[in-house]
C-alpha cells in the first residue's frame, strides 16, 4: 500500500515539477497584427536567478520586445506592452509607436506580459510583436 502511495506521489511531484518548467521557460510569443483588439498569449518571463545573486546580475526577469512591421502600419497605430499580476487583469506598461528593439526587466516572479494593438489603436497595414527570452 504504501509503496504505491509513494509511486504516485513521485509522479505527482514529477507533474508539477515539469508544468512548472513549461510555464516558466516560455521561450517566446509572436503575433501578426492585422486589425485593433489582437495580442499575443501571454508570456511569463523565466526567473533566471541562483540563490546568493542579485536579480541585476543574473538577468532575473530579462526579456525581448520587438514590434517590427510591414509599410507604414506606425503612422497612426499604438502597440501596448500590457502586465499582469494574474493572467486576467492587464495593465498597460508602455506603447509603441515605431518599429522597436527592446530589453525589459521585471524583479518580479510570476508576472505575465503580452503586447499587441488595444480598441482604436490600429492604424492600418500589417505588423508583427514578439516577447522572447
Amino acid at each position: 500500500m504504501m509503496k504505491k502511495f509513494y509511486l504516485i506521489l513521485g509522479v505527482f511531484v514529477f507533474a508539477i515539477t515539469f508544468l512548472s518548467y513549461a510555464i516558466c521557460m516560455a521561450g517566446s510569443v509572436t503575433k501578426k497584427c492585422t486589425a485593433e483588439n489582437q495580442y499575443t498569449t501571454a508570456f511569463q518571463p523565466a526567473s533566471l536567478a541562483t540563490p546568493g545573486n542579485s536579480p541585476q546580475n543574473t538577468g532575473y526577469g530579462q526579456f525581448n520586445v520587438s514590434v517590427y512591421g510591414y509599410g507604414t502600419a506606425f503612422t497612426s497605430g499604438k502597440v501596448s506592452l500590457l502586465k499582469s499580476y494574474d493572467g486576467t487583469t492587464y495593465y498597460q506598461v508602455v506603447e509603441y509607436t515605431s518599429a522597436t528593439q527592446a530589453q525589459r526587466y521585471d524583479y518580479e516572479p510570476g508576472v505575465y506580459y503580452k503586447i499587441g494593438v488595444d480598441t482604436g489603436e490600429y492604424g492600418f497595414g500589417s505588423f508583427d510583436v514578439r516577447l522572447s527570452q
